[in-house]
C-alpha cells in the first residue's frame, strides 16, 4: 500500500514536472521566436551604421543603401537578408559617376545547415533593377577598380582551421530588369543593355556539378569607332555547362545563343586553373537561310523585317582556341560566305539580288599583331545598279600589306526603291573605280614607286534629305583622284539650306589614317558666298524641340581628333548664332580636337574685328575657349543684342549707342550649350569710345533725382578709355575719367560672380547747373562742416553704387572736394591759403623796405668813397682812357676811376665795391 501510495505520488510529482518542463520549453521557445522577430529591430541602427563605415573604410567610392533586414520568420529554416536601394558612387577621376545602383538585393541562406553540417547553404540570391555604368579611360584606369589596397599580409590558416572546412554553397543566382552601359575610351566602343534579365543554377558546394544559363536581353546596341554593329538587336542565350569547380574547368553542351534572328552554337570548353584562362571552342551557325543574317543589319531588321522576301545561303562557322592574360590574347579565326543572296521588301519595287561575299579572317593568338583579312568576293547589284569590291589586308608588328580594288556606278535615286527610306530625299550618281596595292611602310617612308594607287571616285548632282538633316545637301559637282602621295580634292562645289560652299585642295596620309586610324592630313582651300553655320551646331533633339520657334540652341560640336585640316577660306558672309559676318578671310585649322582661329579677319556689328585662339572639345562636356578679339569701330548696340556674355558682365551697355572699340583676351570653360561657366572665365581689355550716348537709365535716373538735376537722364559719355579684368568671373574695371558737357567723370569697381556692384562713381560738376534747388541739395550733404560752399563754382560727389547688375541701387552720395579730400581738409586749406597770402605780402613789404634802404647807402657810397676818389684819379683816367680809344676805339668804358673791358664787367665790380663799403660803412 506504501508502495502504491509512494508510485502516486511519484507519477504525480512526474506529471508535475514534465508540466513544468513544457511550460518553460514553451516560454523558452516563445522567447527565441521573441527574439528572432525583436533582435533585428533593437540592433538595426547600429547594424546599419557598422556596415556602411566598414564598406567605405574599404573602398575607393560612397557606398550607400536605405534599409537592411534580417528575418528568420518569413523562409524559416532560412534567414533572409534584404538590402534596399544600395548605390555606389565613384570619387576622383570618376567624380559623380553611378557605377552600381540597384532596387534591392535579397538571399536566403539555410541556418540548420550551418549548424548542423558547418556548411553555408544560399539557397537564392535575387538583384532587381540593378543599374550598372562601367567606364573605362584613356589610361586605362577603370571606374570598378575600387578596392583599397590593403598592407596587411594574408594570414596562413592555422591548423584548426584548416581542420574545420566550412563549405559555401550557392543554388540560384538571379538578375532581374538590369540596365548595363560600357563606355571603354581605349576602344572608342560603347555597349548598351536594356532590360536584361539571367538566372544561373547549379549546386556550387560541390566539385562537380551541372550549371544552367538562361540569358535574355531585350535591347543591346554596340557602338565601335562611330559605327553601329549593334542597334537595339534581341539577344538570348541558354546553355547547360558541366562544371569541375576544383579545377575550374568548364565544358558546352546544349547551348543556344540567339541575335535577333542569327543562331549560334558553341562547342569545346574552358580551363581557368590559373590565372591563365585556356580556350578551346568552336561554333558555327546550325542555319544557313539568307534572312538571318542580313537581320544583323540595323536598318534592314529595324523596317518591316517580318515581310521581307530574301534567297540564298550563307555559312559562318570559327574557333577560338589558345590562352588568354593580361598579355596573350587566343588565336581565332572565321569564315563567312553568301551564295545568291537577295532580299526585297514587298512594298518597294525593286531588290537587291545577287549578293555574294567571300570573307576569311585569322589570327594565330599571341600578340594580336598578326591578322590576315581576306575578302575574296564582294558583289551586289542594287536595283540593277552593280557594285564590285575586293579587299586582303596583312598585317604583322612591323607592317601592313594591302589590296584592294572597288568599282561601282550607282544611282543614288534607285536606293529608295530597294529600301523603306521613310522622310528620305536621295538622287545624284556616284562613280567609283579605284585600286590599291602594296606596303604602308613604303608610303611612311616616302618611297611612293613602291606603292601602287589609282583611280577616281565622282559625284554628280547628288542630292541627300532627311528628318535628321532637313537642310539637306545638293553636291554639284565632286572628282577625288587618287595616288599614293594623296587624294586630289577638284571641283567640290555643294548647297546646303541657305549655304553654299566649294572645297579644292589634297588629302594626305589617307592609307594610315584608314589602316592605322593615324592623322589624315588636309590642305585645303574654303570658298563660299554665304554660309549659314548654326544647323550644323545642333542636335537631332534641339530641333525636334524647338519645331516652330525661331531661336533653336546650338549646342558644343565635337572635333575629331584625328584629322588635321588646314583651310585657306574666303567667306564673303557667315551666320553664327545669331551674328552675322561679313568677309571673313584668314586661316580655319581643325587639329588634335580643337578649332583654331590664328589670325581671322572679319566685317562685323557695323565694324572690323580681328580674332584669334581656338575652341577646345576634347572634353565635350566641358569645351573651351581662348580666344583674343580686336574690334574696330563697332555699334554698341549691335554687339550688345548679339554677345550674350557683354550683357551678363555690363548690362548698362544695353542703354548705349554709339562707335567703340574693344581689345578683348579671355580663356572660359562652356556648357554643352556653348555659354560661358563664368566662373571660369578670365580675361583683360581695354574699351576705347569717342562719344557714347546713354539713354535713360535706373542708375543715373536716381543720381539726377537726388542731386535734383536732370543731366542724368539722357546724356552723352565723351573720350572714353576705360580697361578692365575678369578673375573667375568677377569683373574689375580700372579707374577712368570721362565727360558729360561741362562734367567730369571718374569711374572704378568692380562686379562680383553674383552680380553684386561695388562702384564708385565721382562726379565733378559746376554748382550752377544744380539750379535754384542747390542749397537743399548740399546742405544735407555738407553738414557742419564750416566750409563756404557759396563761393565755390565746382562741386564734387562721391557716389557709392550698390544693389546687383539688374537691380543698381545709389548706396550713399558724399560732396568731396579737390583731390577726394574731406570738407573739414578743405576748410583747413583756405585758412592756410590766407595765411600764405599774408605771408607774401608781408615779404613783398620788406623786400621794398630793402630795396629803399640799399638806394640810401648807393647814395650815400657815391658822395663819400667814389666821389673824393675819382676826383683825385680823374686826370690819370682820362689820359689813359685817351690812349686806349685811339688804339681800339668804342672797347672801352670808364665808371669812376675803374677801367673794365665792358659794361658787364663794370656794373659787377661796382656792385662788389657797394658790398665791401656796406660791410665796413
Amino acid at each position: 500500500m506504501f508502495k502504491t501510495v509512494a508510485n502516486i505520488n511519484f507519477y504525480k510529482n512526474k506529471n508535475s514536472t514534465m508540466k513544468k518542463f513544457f511550460i518553460i520549453l514553451l516560454s523558452i521557445i516563445s522567447l527565441i521566436l521573441l527574439l528572432l522577430v525583436v533582435t533585428p529591430f533593437l540592433f538595426k541602427n547600429k547594424i546599419l551604421e557598422t556596415v556602411k563605415t566598414e564598406i567605405n573604410k574599404n573602398v575607393n567610392a560612397k557606398v550607400d543603401f536605405d534599409d537592411l533586414s534580417l528575418s528568420l520568420l518569413r523562409d524559416f529554416p532560412q534567414l533572409r537578408i534584404s538590402l534596399e536601394h544600395l548605390s555606389v558612387v565613384g570619387i576622383e577621376p570618376f567624380q559623380g559617376d553611378t557605377l552600381v545602383e540597384f532596387q534591392s538585393f535579397s538571399a536566403g541562406v539555410d541556418v540548420l545547415s550551418f549548424l548542423l553540417d558547418d556548411k553555408i547553404s544560399v539557397k537564392k540570391v535575387v538583384l532587381t533593377q540593378p543599374n550598372i555604368y562601367a567606364r573605362v579611360l584613356k589610361d586605362g584606369k577603370a571606374n570598378w577598380d575600387i578596392a583599397k589596397e590593403s598592407g596587411e599580409k594574408k594570414e596562413e590558416p592555422t591548423t584548426q582551421t584548416a581542420e574545420k572546412n566550412i563549405s559555401v554553397g550557392l543554388e540560384k543566382f538571379i538578375i532581374e530588369k538590369a540596365t548595363i552601359y560600357y563606355q571603354d575610351e581605349t576602344l572608342d566602343l560603347l555597349a548598351g543593355v536594356k532590360n536584361l534579365n539571367y538566372e544561373l543554377s547549379g549546386d556550387f558546394s560541390s566539385e562537380f556539378t551541372s550549371l544552367t544559363n538562361k540569358l535574355e536581353i531585350e535591347m543591346l546596341s554596340v557602338l565601335m569607332e562611330g559605327i553601329k554593329y549593334l542597334n537595339k538587336s534581341k539577344l538570348k542565350f541558354d546553355a547547360a555547362i558541366d562544371a569541375d569547380l576544383k579545377n575550374m574547368a568548364f565544358k558546352f553542351k546544349e547551348n543556344l545563343l540567339k541575335i535577333n534572328n542569327l543562331q549560334l552554337n558553341f562547342e569545346g570548353d574552358i580551363k581557368m586553373p590559373s590565372d591563365d584562362i585556356d580556350i578551346n571552342i568552336t561554333y558555327n551557325a546550325p542555319k544557313t537561310n539568307f534572312k538571318d543574317v542580313i537581320s544583323l543589319i540595323p536598318a534592314i531588321f529595324m523596317k518591316d523585317f517580318k515581310g521581307l522576301k530574301t534567297g540564298g545561303t550563307f555559312d559562318l562557322k570559327g574557333a577560338i582556341k589558345g590562352i588568354y592574360n593580361q598579355n596573350t590574347l587566343p588565336g581565332f579565326n572565321l569564315f563567312f560566305s553568301v551564295t545568291n543572296g537577295m532580299f526585297k521588301y514587298p512594298d518597294l519595287p525593286k531588290s537587291v539580288d545577287d549578293i555574294n561575299v567571300s570573307l576569311k579572317i585569322i589570327n594565330p593568338g599571341g600578340s594580336g599583331d598578326i591578322n590576315d583579312i581576306d575578302i575574296s568576293k564582294f558583289h551586289m547589284s542594287i536595283a540593277e545598279n552593280p557594285l564590285d569590291a575586293k579587299m586582303h589586308i596583312k598585317t604583322t608588328s612591323k607592317d601592313v600589306n594591302i589590296k584592294g580594288k572597288l568599282k561601282s556606278k550607282l544611282d543614288l535615286a534607285n536606293i529608295k526603291d530597294v529600301l523603306p527610306l521613310e522622310d528620305t530625299e536621295l538622287a545624284g550618281i556616284i562613280h567609283s573605280d579605284v585600286s590599291i596595292s602594296g606596303n604602308l611602310s613604303s608610303i611612311e617612308k616616302e618611297k611612293y614607286e613602291e606603292f601602287d594607287a589609282k583611280g577616281k571616285i565622282s559625284m554628280e548632282k547628288l542630292q541627300y534629305k532627311s528628318a535628321d538633316f532637313p537642310q539637306g545637301i545638293e553636291i554639284k559637282s565632286s572628282l577625288m583622284k587618287f595616288s599614293p602621295q594623296k587624294i586630289e580634292l577638284e571641283d567640290f562645289s555643294a548647297i546646303s539650306g541657305k549655304s553654299d560652299f566649294s572645297v579644292s585642295g589634297k588629302l594626305t596620309n589617307y592609307m594610315a589614317f584608314a589602316l592605322k586610324d593615324e592623322k589624315l592630313v588636309g590642305n585645303l582651300s574654303l570658298n563660299s558666298s554665304f554660309l549659314d553655320l548654326n544647323p550644323f551646331m545642333t542636335s537631332e533633339t534641339s530641333q525636334e524641340t524647338s519645331a516652330g520657334n525661331d531661336s533653336v540652341p546650338m549646342e558644343a560640336v565635337k572635333i575629331p581628333e584625328n584629322i588635321d585640316f588646314v583651310f585657306q577660306s574666303k567667306l564673303k558672309k557667315v551666320n553664327f548664332d545669331n551674328i552675322e559676318i561679313d568677309d571673313m578671310n584668314g586661316q580655319i585649322i581643325v587639329r588634335d580636337g580643337k578649332l583654331h582661329l590664328p589670325n581671322l579677319g572679319m566685317g562685323v556689328f557695323g565694324g572690323l574685328m580681328q580674332m584669334s585662339g581656338y575652341y577646345d572639345s576634347k572634353n565635350i562636356e566641358e569645351p573651351k575657349v581662348n580666344f583674343k578679339f580686336d574690334l574696330l569701330s563697332i555699334a554698341v548696340k549691335n554687339i550688345v543684342s548679339k554677345v550674350d556674355m557683354l550683357k551678363e558682365f555690363s548690362p548698362i551697355l544695353e542703354a548705349c549707342a554709339g562707335k567703340m572699340s574693344l581689345g578683348f583676351e579671355f580663356s572660359s570653360s562652356l556648357d554643352k550649350y556653348l555659354n560661358p561657366v563664368f566662373s571660369t572665365t578670365n580675361g583683360n581689355g581695354k574699351l576705347n569710345a569717342k562719344e557714347m550716348k546713354i539713354n535713360k537709365t535706373k542708375t543715373f535716373s536716381e543720381l539726377g533725382e537726388k542731386l535734383k538735376t536732370k543731366i542724368f537722364d539722357s546724356f552723352a559719355l565723351k573720350d572714353i578709355d576705360v580697361g578692365f579684368e575678369i578673375k573667375n568671373g568677377n569683373l574689375y574695371v580700372q579707374p577712368f575719367t570721362t565727360n558729360i558737357g561741362k562734367n567730369k567723370i571718374r569711374i572704378e569697381g568692380r562686379q562680383s560672380l553674383d552680380k553684386s556692384l561695388d562702384f564708385s562713381i565721382l562726379v565733378d560738376m559746376p554748382k550752377e547747373q544744380l539750379g535754384k534747388k542747390a542749397n537743399e541739395v548740399l546742405s544735407g550733404l555738407s553738414n557742419s562742416s564750416g566750409l563756404k560752399i557759396d563761393k565755390m563754382q565746382n562741386l564734387k560727389f562721391d557716389v557709392r553704387l550698390g544693389g546687383t547688375a539688374d537691380n543698381p541701387k545709389i548706396a550713399g552720395i558724399k560732396l568731396k572736394t579737390q583731390d577726394n579730400e574731406s570738407l573739414k581738409d578743405e576748410a583747413e586749406k583756405q585758412v592756410k591759403e590766407r595765411s600764405r597770402k599774408i605771408e607774401k605780402r608781408l615779404r613783398k613789404k620788406e623786400k621794398r623796405n630793402r630795396k629803399k634802404d640799399k638806394r640810401k647807402i648807393e647814395e650815400k657810397f657815391q658822395q663819400t668813397f667814389l666821389g673824393s676818389f675819382t676826383k683825385k684819379m680823374k686826370q690819370f683816367c682820362f689820359v689813359k682812357m685817351r690812349l686806349k680809344q685811339k688804339k681800339e676805339p668804342g672797347k672801352y668804358f670808364c665808371f669812376g676811376s675803374f677801367w673794365l673791358d665792358n659794361k658787364k664787367d663794370n656794373y659787377r665790380l661796382c656792385s662788389i665795391v657797394m658790398k665791401i663799403f656796406e660791410r665796413f660803412h
